[in-house]
């Protein structure tokens, strides 16, 4: 556990490594930096709790502002499709109205998976704390899931597919994220890591894919 643990830190650092190579250029379009960002707040909170189960021996499953690293991850996912590029490609007429309805799935089953965690704590610890803070960290996660959503399937209106490949992977980060925080929180273990090992091999690639994506709108 403790080897599988540490690969999956390295994991982490080696997505924002290759993100910071990648897009922390004075040029580079503020939209591929906020994802960058993203990924230093993924590797900022993964940090804290591998450091914290190495120095106690078990991971730490209550609250700490560690848990916050996520959601301002979620933040920079969302302001990057939100603020940056969506209101671009999207004019709001009806003719774009199905991708819209059609990527209200991914906030439903995000918000769905967010409830059971939720549930589950309240459940076992009757702790309401907790479960508000961990609903409202993964807030920005899920509505920055319908924007992942809807411009993956988005027609290309507008250099929409350069960067399907990178909100196919944002979409899978956001789902690896709060997947893992359910198997967290009813701390099972194995499940947890598998799933982290997931969501760390899936920044990376969502790095790559995001500077395919930049390429492709140079071209």
């Amino acid at each position: 556990m403790i080897y599988l643990s540490a690969l999956i830190l390295i994991l982490y650092l080696t997505a924002l490594i290759y993100g910071g190579i990648c897009f922390l250029r004075k040029k580079m379009p503020l939209y591929f930096k906020l994802l960058f960002f993203a990924v230093a707040c993924f590797f900022q909170e993964k940090l804290y709790f591998t450091v914290n189960y190495f120095c106690t021996g078990s991971w730490d499953n209550t609250f700490n502002f560690a848990i916050f690293g996520s959601g301002a991850a979620f933040a920079f996912m969302l302001s990057a499709n939100y603020g940056q590029f969506d209101g671009i490609v999207d004019d709001g007429s009806k003719e774009y109205a199905k991708y819209r309805h059609i990527a209200v799935i991914a906030p439903i089953i995000t918000g769905l998976i967010s409830v059971m965690v939720a549930a589950h704590h309240i459940h076992m610890n009757h702790e309401w704390f907790f479960v508000v803070v961990i609903l409202l960290v993964n807030l920005p996660g899920i509505l920055a899931s319908y924007f992942n959503m809807k411009l993956l399937i988005f027609p290309d209106v507008f250099m929409v597919k350069p960067l399907r490949a990178c909100n196919a992977m944002g979409l899978i980060v956001i789902f690896a994220s709060i997947i893992s925080e359910f198997y967290f929180v009813i701390d099972a273990g194995l499940l947890n890591m598998i799933v982290e090992l997931l969501c760390s091999v899936s920044l990376i690639i969502w790095m790559i894919c995001a500077r395919r994506g930049f390429k492709g709108w140079k071209t």
